[in-house]
């Protein structure tokens, strides 16, 4: 079997099954190619013209703590609570500053000068807050980034790691392709949707900043790989998805939140299933992984978390402790109903374009785009294809985004007796591979190929001249 063969299979299934994948001799080499494009070179010139476009600044959401994090891991030492910021992390801050692509947000918060090294002059004292996050991505990161310094000695570690973010965007979007074809997705709509995904707003700050958001594509992409076993062919193995179970929860605890979602509605579906007394050995299969991969989901992140909270300063309080959340006096009935739905709101406007917006045409995308990502579970259920798989798909897709801003605020108040006023975008970062698993579903139902690929196409031009800098635009 040749080299093309090979890919060919990878990405398109088998050569013999042309009723589905579309592949003949002819044609195999420019769709492997256009593959190759689409998954990897165009989101990579992307995200590597956007980095340039903020001249090596810190990106003001949280980039210089997990730089430091994975400085510290990468240098044999695992940060702890009330640990400050490494010397060589804080002179690379002081001296990039924080600076957004549109140079309307220079320096948000007072910097010191140029390779300070005292932690008490920068913003929260210089500390490193986000020691209570697992380790993997970090380590991972950490390492090759450190690797890659010392081979090429003009890029920096944090140069280094920023290329990660870059390398594990293009990772999630090959698993996100592979993910798509296990649900059955032609290749045309796998391939649109994954076009789509690098100009998804949401999705800028983890492949141009160092942040554990980074892998959340990729995890969530697994997520549905495994899903798709589940409930496209009633496969309950447990090996793989513990794994992965696993693997995800130790890059960042609140992965688990759209696995959790997808688990409880297969639980119900095969609870259900026993009660109808349909097929009951396979419903208690099902019930089985349900409930054991969802434990052991828990048991990783709470383990975890107990673990880094006994190390370091005892009853350790952030610095940043408040500056995000409202004390709740009562019962947070109010506040958890005002966050309730913001999980369909992964689509609108997160707090970290860094001035990408400022460019003509952008509104029009973020409205185009927030149009697919909020209504695609919904563009699925309408259709009524009476496919059961779907249908849990979208069950579990709806019942993510209401969980999601849910967990993070009970989260908040249990461990603070707080709630945020507002839940960020990027906690839902690992259910968009299932929101868009719905959005290609749907376009294939309707066979609309000229849509999928209109609104990727859409979205590309206007993100790629947003980061070229073509068309500024102020509303002043």
């Amino acid at each position: 079997m040749t080299v093309r063969h090979m890919l060919q299979r990878w990405l398109f299934g088998s050569e013999h099954d042309r009723s589905v994948t579309g592949v003949t001799r002819r044609t195999g080499i420019a769709k492997v190619l256009a593959a190759v494009m689409i998954l990897m070179l165009l989101p990579g010139c992307y995200y590597a013209l956007a980095q340039r476009s903020y001249a090596g600044t810190i990106s003001p959401f949280d980039e210089q703590t997990h730089i430091a994090y994975a400085w510290s891991v990468s240098h044999g030492h695992l940060p702890a609570n009330g640990d400050r910021v490494p010397e060589e992390v804080l002179k690379e801050w002081s001296c990039s500053g924080w600076r957004s692509v549109a140079d309307n947000a220079t320096n948000p918060q007072h910097l010191p000068p140029c390779g300070t090294t005292d932690p008490l002059q920068y913003p929260a004292g210089g500390e490193q807050y986000n020691a209570f996050h697992p380790p993997l991505y970090y380590l991972i990161t950490g390492l090759t980034a450190r690797v890659a310094a010392k081979v090429i000695p003009s890029v920096s570690f944090t140069q280094a790691a920023r290329a990660m973010s870059v390398a594990w965007m293009v990772a999630g979007l090959m698993m996100l392709f592979v993910a798509l074809r296990r649900w059955k997705i032609s290749v045309s709509a796998s391939l649109a949707v994954c076009a789509l995904v690098p100009y998804i707003p949401v999705f800028l700050n983890t492949g141009t900043a160092v942040t554990n958001d980074a892998p959340a594509l990729l995890c969530g992409a697994a997520f549905l790989w495994m899903t798709a076993d589940w409930f496209e062919r009633q496969r309950y193995h447990l090996l793989v998805p513990c794994v992965i179970t696993i693997l995800a929860c130790m890059v960042k605890g609140t992965f688990a939140f759209p696995l959790l979602a997808v688990l409880f509605v297969m639980a119900v579906h095969a609870v259900l299933r026993l009660i109808r007394r349909n097929d009951p050995a396979t419903a208690k299969r099902e019930l089985a992984v349900s409930v054991i991969t969802g434990m052991l989901a828990l048991i990783v992140v709470f383990g975890w978390s107990s673990l880094q909270s006994h190390r370091g300063v005892p009853g350790y309080v952030a610095a940043i402790s408040g500056v995000n959340t409202t004390p709740v006096h009562g019962l947070p009935v109010g506040e958890f109903l005002n966050t309730l739905m913001q999980g369909f709101e992964l689509g609108g406007i997160p707090q970290d374009l860094r001035g990408t917006d400022s460019s003509a045409g952008y509104a029009a995308w973020l409205a185009i785009i927030q149009i697919v990502i909020g209504g695609s579970a919904f563009f699925l259920y309408f259709q009524r294809d009476k496919v059961e798989s779907h249908t849990l798909l979208l069950c579990g897709t709806v019942f993510g985004m209401l969980l999601i801003p849910s967990m993070v605020q009970i989260r908040e108040y249990l461990n603070s007796g707080s709630m945020f006023g507002s839940v960020t975008t990027r906690y839902g970062l690992p259910l968009l591979p299932y929101i868009l698993c719905c959005w290609a579903l749907a376009v294939q139902n309707r066979k609309a190929r000229a849509l999928s690929w209109g609104v990727a196409t859409i979205g590309a031009i206007i993100c790629w001249v947003a980061v070229l800098g073509m068309a500024p635009y102020s509303a002043a």
